[in-house]
């Protein structure tokens, strides 16, 4: 069975960090509308649903997948958390994901960045964007991931370039902003849906305590954790990847 599919990216990178999966998966895919995450705007249950839409009145009908990797994540718990969920929706695959990104400082979530180092990016930000996204996507690698070349160059080059405009600048800003005080763990336990958990073992951007947290405060989750990989196993290990994603889907058509 063929499926459309719904892929929200992270912060400050471009649809490019989804192009070795979907060539890994292109025999499952029939349709692939790929959102470039920006700010709190695509957050929005109503932004989801209009985009979901999109894809699902499409013909011929398809059930849709939803993909989110990194802050992309977060929009996608928010939707399934909801109570307006298209029908055609089937599951969702969630890799280096998080429900929140700083740390509560409580004693049942007291693990993300500190929310102090992410106002501190927030400021370096202004006065050097270039410096920050770069030192972002070198943070989302191992040091496994960082001697695979020229797959981590590669990598790095899926990140907004020098040719950065004044909006998107003023967008990244307002994205950075957001994940300081987004928080959709109240969402996350309304899910019912199926999910499908990809970490990197070796995760420094969303810790994988926090998809383990996902999976305990959900019904129907499978967690799989590539090891020695970082914030990006599906950039950096495609195939075991996609393995893991056709498998859940198999297991999808088996209970239907």
């Amino acid at each position: 069975m063929k499926y459309n599919m719904l892929l929200i990216n992270g912060w400050a990178s471009t649809p490019s960090i989804y192009t070795p999966l979907i060539e890994a998966l292109r025999p499952r895919i029939d349709k692939a509308l790929i959102v470039d995450w920006h700010d709190s705007q695509y957050s929005s249950v109503d932004r989801m649903d209009t985009m979901i839409h999109m894809l699902s009145d499409s013909m011929p009908q398809r059930p849709l997948l939803l993909v989110g990797w990194s802050s992309g994540t977060m929009p996608i718990l928010s939707y399934l958390g909801s109570d307006k969920i298209h029908k055609s929706v089937a599951g969702a695959v969630l890799i280096g994901a998080t429900p929140r990104f700083v740390n509560s400082e409580s004693p049942d979530y007291n693990f993300g960045w500190h929310k102090s180092v992410v106002e501190q990016m927030t400021e370096n930000f202004t006065q050097n964007p270039r410096a920050v996204i770069d030192a972002f996507a070198e943070k989302c690698m191992s040091k496994k991931d960082k001697e695979i070349d020229p797959t981590a160059h590669s990598f790095k080059s899926c990140f907004h370039d020098e040719s950065l405009t004044d909006l998107a600048k003023d967008e990244l800003k307002i994205g950075l902003e957001f994940l300081g005080h987004s928080d959709v763990r109240m969402k996350v336990s309304k899910i019912l849906h199926p999910l499908l958990l990809i970490a990197g073992e070796n995760d420094l951007i969303c810790s994988l305590k926090c998809s383990k947290w996902i999976q305990d405060n959900t019904p129907d989750t499978d967690l799989h954790i590539v090891e020695s990989t970082g914030h990006a196993p599906h950039y950096f290990e495609p195939d075991l990847c996609s393995e893991y994603v056709n498998a859940f889907l198999e297991e999808l058509e088996d209970d239907d």
